[in-house]
């Protein structure tokens, strides 16, 4: 996906001069509905000046002062045909909320909102609060998952939850008298679960996929939602080998992954943390491959609900895998 299918137009107001004053931009439109005036001479990129700055600087500047006064100069920008997985990444490292968009000039064409970016791009890391009763779509597709997964696991087992992120789903497992073992390798989401869900039936351990080890027959069922796409394919495989080591006889493993798409012939990924999407027949196989003599299901996901998969070759594929007595 390219940046220009996300860019939003300059509202009104939103392009200035430098020497505009202060005064003139103060509650515009520019600031209500885009939250930044993006500083212009002529159409030429010259700076940009964030709600933010304009609340942090008011203090020390009177209302007649000029926008050049305060602007930040020479602002980070993007193109209009860069991805849109790169202009993502850039805004969250540099946590950026309005990015200019120009041409190969520095000509300015519009911009990107964060919030838009990220609600495309269904960002990784949700801390989730399962109290709250107004959640986005994305976040209901995330738990629907947990749910699709604890209807197959038997109260009173013992389950592995990788990688469990901030740890909601391990809560929503647990609470179905479920034995939980969860992994992450980010320490800041570890530290979120062990503050907001511990439990006498949570273990939260912070380490990578590719060095957990667990004895032979440890787990009676491993739940691993969205962590197949996020590692390098031969971490993936070995992962995989690892987790038929750590069922037991008779266990069961839900693990999901989208399914690689593709536009106009080619690789078609939207989110920048996605290494490993593979195509629908690829992953299927890979599944089959490793989890040998498994009884297999296949299901793909439509927002919160679920249905065998079929035909269908793009979205969330969701295995339910049970391994062999």
């Amino acid at each position: 996906m390219l940046v220009k299918s996300l860019m939003l137009k300059p509202v009104k107001n939103m392009l200035v001069a430098p020497s505009t004053r202060l005064q003139n931009i103060i509650d515009c439109d520019a600031m209500i509905q885009g939250g930044c005036v993006i500083v212009c001479e002529g159409r030429h990129l010259s700076g940009i000046l964030t709600d933010g700055d304009l609340r942090r600087h008011l203090k020390n500047y009177s209302q007649n002062s000029k926008v050049e006064e305060i602007m930040t100069a020479s602002p980070q920008s993007i193109q209009e045909n860069a991805l849109v997985s790169d202009a993502f990444r850039l805004m969250t490292e540099l946590k950026i909320n309005q990015l200019p968009v120009v041409d190969e000039q520095l000509q300015v064409l519009g911009y990107l909102d964060y919030h838009s970016v990220a609600n495309e791009m269904s960002p990784e890391q949700l801390f989730i609060d399962l109290n709250e009763t107004q959640l986005t779509e994305n976040e209901n597709r995330h738990l629907a998952r947990y749910h699709f997964a604890a209807q197959f696991i038997e109260p009173d087992k013992k389950v592995l939850d990788c990688a469990c992120g901030s740890g909601y789903g391990s809560k929503l497992l647990a609470d179905n008298r479920l034995k939980v073992t969860s992994v992450d390798l980010c320490d800041k989401a570890i530290r979120h679960a062990r503050d907001k869900y511990r439990s006498d039936n949570i273990d939260f351990i912070c380490r990578d996929i590719s060095q957990i080890d667990f004895a032979a027959n440890s787990f009676d069922a491993v739940v691993s939602l969205e962590t197949l796409e996020h590692v390098p394919n031969d971490v993936c495989r070995q992962y995989l080998s690892n987790i038929d080591k750590f069922l037991k006889p008779g266990g069961m493993v839900v693990a999901s992954s989208p399914m690689l798409r593709y536009r106009n012939g080619q690789p078609y990924i939207t989110n920048p943390y996605h290494i490993n999407e593979q195509p629908k027949a690829e992953l299927l196989a890979m599944f089959k491959t490793l989890l040998p003599d498994y009884v297999l299901h296949f299901y793909h996901q439509k927002e919160t609900k679920f249905v065998p998969l079929t035909d269908e070759d793009t979205g969330f594929c969701i295995l339910v895998a049970r391994k062999p007595n």
